[in-house]
């Protein structure tokens, strides 16, 4: 078999280029800290690849639900304990008005106690967090509860919103692992009672029956009015309870889902990134043997029929 000078270059030459390929992607992996530039360096892996980071996104949104389900939860905790405050301090009013020490003026003032308890208690069924009133059901864009005033601006009836399904509606947010949870504090749940009689009766009526019969001086109806104020407090402590667990349950498994995203980024890495350690070593055998290729060549083709003619 005849070995030509064109063969001898062609084979030269592809050995030069198969060296300086493989430094050159040996100095791609260092600088890039990337194992793959393309999905054609590693098929089996790219899809892999692709597969765990679709994972990732999806858990990335829903622990980003599970954030902002927390942060409404705690903003209706906050109002919560706020109400509770509110009609634990009626209560208190309600239980000195019936006393016998106590004068027609005292009672005025005590009524006068009670509205202002009122008022807060309004301001607080109609509290807002970033993502609309936080007592309004699914219709969070609309305040839940509006108030009836007399000439003097006092509040003589609460209405709710009875757009949709009202303060009774239901928002639920998808958390990591497909479980989903109620994120807001139905308005129904907190400000309705249910009495035997009269029926459906709100917490605000109850403030509001409390001051016009303190300052009319019924004692007897005043009284009557302390078991529904009870009904009010243990209620409100009851939803303040749920969403206390709520929020417990959340953090619970948003920290489960940091674990799992841990895992899944150490997965992908392994099939991403470079090992440093070993593209260094590989690096330098590659430009070992990319110098020893070109000084082979070039020792090589100095020779020619010359040189055995002398």
């Amino acid at each position: 078999m005849r070995i030509t000078s064109n063969a001898i270059f062609h084979q030269v030459t592809s050995d030069i280029n198969r060296a300086a390929t493989r430094l050159f992607e040996r100095q791609r992996q260092v600088a890039s800290t990337k194992r793959m530039a393309t999905a054609s360096d590693d098929p089996i892996g790219a899809g892999l690849a692709v597969s765990l980071r679709e994972t990732l996104a999806k858990l990335l949104q829903a622990q980003r639900n599970g954030d902002q389900a927390e942060a409404k939860l705690q903003a209706s905790q906050g109002v919560l304990t706020d109400i509770f405050s509110v009609l634990g301090d009626v209560k208190d009013l309600t239980r000195r008005g019936v006393g016998g020490d106590m004068s027609n003026a005292d009672r005025q003032d005590l009524a006068t106690q009670v509205n202002q308890g009122l008022e807060q208690l309004l301001s607080d069924a109609n509290a807002r967090s970033i993502d609309g009133y936080l007592f309004g059901g699914t219709q969070t864009t609309v305040a839940p509860f509006a108030a009836t005033r007399d000439v003097n601006g006092e509040i003589t009836a609460v209405t709710a919103n009875p757009l949709g399904t009202g303060i009774a509606g239901q928002v639920e947010a998808e958390l990591p692992g497909g479980l989903r949870v109620v994120t807001n504090v139905p308005g129904s749940t907190v400000f309705s009672l249910t009495l035997p009689l009269p029926p459906n009766v709100d917490i605000f009526r109850q403030l509001i029956n409390v001051r016009d019969n303190l300052r009319l001086g019924n004692v007897a109806s005043v009284e009557a009015e302390l078991t529904n104020i009870d009904v009010a407090v243990d209620k409100v402590r009851v939803v303040m309870a749920d969403v206390g667990s709520r929020i417990s349950r959340i953090r619970d498994i948003q920290q489960q889902s940091q674990s799992d995203m841990l895992i899944l980024k150490g997965q992908l890495s392994r099939i991403e990134d470079t090992d440093i350690a070993e593209a260094a070593i590989e690096l330098q055998q590659a430009q070992i043997v990319y110098q020893a290729a070109l000084s082979s060549a070039s020792k090589g083709m100095q020779l020619s029929l010359v040189d055995f003619l002398r």
